[in-house]
């Protein structure tokens, strides 16, 4: 089956609390497990960084309604392409919370962000790469802990 894979980054309309956060990430699994969407949300510093991929119609609907959403801004795509297996496969939407050091401290992402706010960062082949080094990384040092 044909996948889409899509990466944005997005500021937050307000600072999201655990409760805030919970509600999202409940509406979001639901809503994925319906479209069989898989994926993974980085939240920090009152930032969204997300990955998503699923089939191309459903990725689609998606964009539109994260291109919508009042609970955000600033959205901008840093990676839109077709992919032929899942990088996500076992997560209807995983979810880490960042510190805003750790997710500039790892200095491709925090390169790629910079880029993204300057308006810079569209359509990168290597957005991809860079982000999933991060949870690589990540993963590695805090554990696979999906925390909410």
């Amino acid at each position: 089956m044909l996948l889409s894979r899509l990466l944005y980054v997005s500021a937050a309309a307000r600072a999201y609390d655990e409760d805030d956060l919970i509600a999202l990430l409940r509406q979001s699994r639901q809503r994925n497990l319906e479209d069989n969407i898989t994926g993974l949300l980085l939240y920090g510093n009152e930032r969204f960084v997300q990955t998503i991929e699923g089939p191309p119609g459903a990725v689609d609907a998606l964009r539109a309604r994260l291109r919508r959403d009042t609970r955000h801004h600033s959205y901008r795509e840093l990676f839109l392409q077709e992919a032929k297996t899942r990088a996500y496969k076992d997560w209807s939407m995983a979810f880490r919370h960042v510190m805003p050091e750790e997710m500039l401290g790892f200095t491709p992402l925090g390169e790629l962000l910079q880029a993204a706010d300057r308006g810079a960062a569209t359509d990168l082949p290597n957005a991809a790469a860079i982000f999933d080094g991060f949870v690589r990384d990540r993963d590695a040092r805090h554990g696979a802990v999906d925390s909410l």
